[in-house]
């Protein structure tokens, strides 16, 4: 049975493809490229001692930071707030724990998550070009994480079985 968070999703590639053709790299649009390329991340409580030093709104560059600063995994993609819509947000996974580390929201048990890990060198070199916090809506230098080869972004990282890839 598919999530709250891939129905949503799927709803809105099917929206894009009856209006668009292909976007960039063969992708629909960016909920197309999350969903081929992302996994399934289950919510966990994040600890204080990431959570002080996130800013308000800032799901972006708190997670870059953390991954910078902490040698955590760096994770893009979309997550349903309280009311249940997927929304664009960034959060980083602990390889050690397979935890999701939240510092920009409150902790909610019924949270989903589903995102690209990205490697810490590609966000850093993307952050360098365009100075915008997230790397897959990189509107303003047209998406190239889109187009770039799998090998300079792609995060050797894999989650648990359980938080398999959506078949598509």
């Amino acid at each position: 049975m598919a999530s709250i968070i891939t129905q949503q999703l799927e709803q809105r590639i099917k929206l894009q493809a009856s209006i668009n053709r292909k976007f960039l790299g063969g992708y629909i649009c960016l909920e197309d490229f999350v969903l081929q390329n992302g996994f399934q991340f289950s919510p966990a409580q994040c600890p204080d001692e990431f959570a002080d030093e996130a800013q308000p709104k800032a799901c972006f560059k708190n997670a870059m930071i953390l991954a910078i600063e902490h040698g955590l995994i760096y994770v893009e993609g979309y997550a349903t707030i309280s009311v249940g819509i997927a929304v664009n947000h960034a959060w980083c996974v602990s390889p050690d724990t397979n935890l999701v580390i939240d510092p920009t929201w409150k902790y909610d048990n019924n949270t989903e998550y589903f995102g690209v890990p990205i490697k810490t060198q590609y966000i850093i070199e993307s952050f360098e070009k365009s100075q915008q916090y997230s790397v897959i809506d990189n509107w303003e230098k047209r998406w190239p994480i889109l187009t770039d080869s799998k090998d300079l972004w792609e995060h050797d990282y894999r989650p648990p079985v359980e938080n398999h890839r959506i078949a598509r």
